[in-house]
């Protein structure tokens, strides 16, 4: 969502610079709201994450959280997964 509100600032910006460019007049112009479209979705988001305690968003950044979760309980857990032959025969 955040690359995509990039997008859309961008877009958005480069619209109104054509449109000053080529004098259209501010009543004629193109009346955009994807920016806002993206800010009330990223919202929408964030409170059906509260309501329902699943976190939306980047998928990597979820998956590298339960990692980081993961290795707080067990800090050794690299090794217990690389090399579990080791530890079997403890």
């Amino acid at each position: 969502m955040d690359t995509l509100e990039d997008f859309a600032r961008w877009y958005e910006d480069e619209v109104k610079k054509n449109e000053e460019e080529r004098g259209i007049p501010e009543a004629l112009r193109q009346k955009m709201s994807l920016v806002q479209e993206i800010l009330d979705s990223k919202n929408r988001m964030k409170q059906r994450e509260m309501a329902d305690g699943i976190p939306c968003g980047n998928m990597s950044k979820i998956r590298m959280a339960r990692i980081e979760e993961k290795e707080k309980d067990f800090p050794y857990v690299n090794l217990v997964e690389g090399q579990a032959e080791l530890w079997r025969n403890l």
